[in-house]
């Protein structure tokens, strides 16, 4: 089985961001919608809208999360960050 790693940004202010993060930190997920659903769920995103909510959460493939980082485009102090995989 292929996999792909991502980075996952979820900002800080969330209550429960830092136990989220250790949670799905290094897992596998079959699908983004997967890991989504997980996350409504998790972090507490309540609503009809919720893809409002999760705008904030930010989900980069390693080539360009390295070209975001490069051009100083991540706000690493308002995000607790970890690396995720996804079934190719």
């Amino acid at each position: 089985i292929t996999m792909i790693t991502s980075i996952l940004l979820i900002p800080v202010a969330y209550t429960n961001v830092r136990d989220v993060i250790n949670t799905v930190e290094g897992q596998t997920y079959p699908t983004t919608k997967d890991l989504r659903d997980f996350l409504t769920k998790e972090l507490k995103i309540e609503g009809d809208d919720n893809e409002e909510e999760m705008v904030d959460i930010q989900l980069y493939n390693l080539s360009d999360f390295t070209q975001a980082s490069n051009d100083d485009l991540i706000n690493y102090e308002g995000n607790f960050i970890c690396y995720v995989h996804f079934k190719k």
